[in-house]
């Protein structure tokens, strides 16, 4: 009977470590060829790590930190650059060392590809192209990880 309540005990420290403390996603673009890891921690903390991070301790260089954000992604930019990010860093820690850009808001990621021309003084954006066709004209999705468990992925 012991054993059996210390192999309860031992699955369930086992299952809470891995929902707390180990809990990753890799997101990839449509082929398949480009990823990277989100490691969500407690609290809304995550990690954002190029390509696939399976080590159990914390990393020490090629990430970015941050808290309770949603952040987009372009993965076939058009510039030589992996894939670019767009993040509201607020709560941030950055240290790249890849030819991944990281750019402070969404509509500076945008501008930059070629889909935005202008934000008027009212908050009103010009496109260049349909925004709705954002697909057909580059690989882009936002990731939001405010949430309470796992993440969305939203493919425009």
């Amino acid at each position: 009977m012991k054993k059996k309540y210390k192999l309860l005990l031992i699955i369930l420290i086992l299952f809470s470590y891995y929902q707390l403390f180990y809990k990753r996603y890799f997101i990839y673009n449509d082929d398949k060829s480009k990823v990277f890891t989100i490691w969500k921690k407690t609290g809304h903390h995550f990690y954002l790590i190029p390509g696939k991070y399976y080590s159990p301790f914390l990393p020490k260089k090629n990430y970015i930190y941050a808290k309770n954000q949603g952040f987009n992604v372009v993965f076939n930019s058009n510039d030589s650059s992996y894939y670019n990010l767009g993040i509201y860093y607020k709560e941030k820690s950055i240290d790249l060392n890849s030819d991944i850009k990281v750019f402070k808001r969404t509509d500076s990621l945008l501008k930059h590809n070629g889909i935005l021309k202008s934000i008027s003084f009212n908050g009103r954006k010009n496109y260049i192209k349909n925004k709705d066709s954002l697909k057909n004209v580059l690989e882009y999705k936002y990731i939001d990880t405010k949430r309470i468990y796992g993440i969305k992925i939203i493919d425009y």
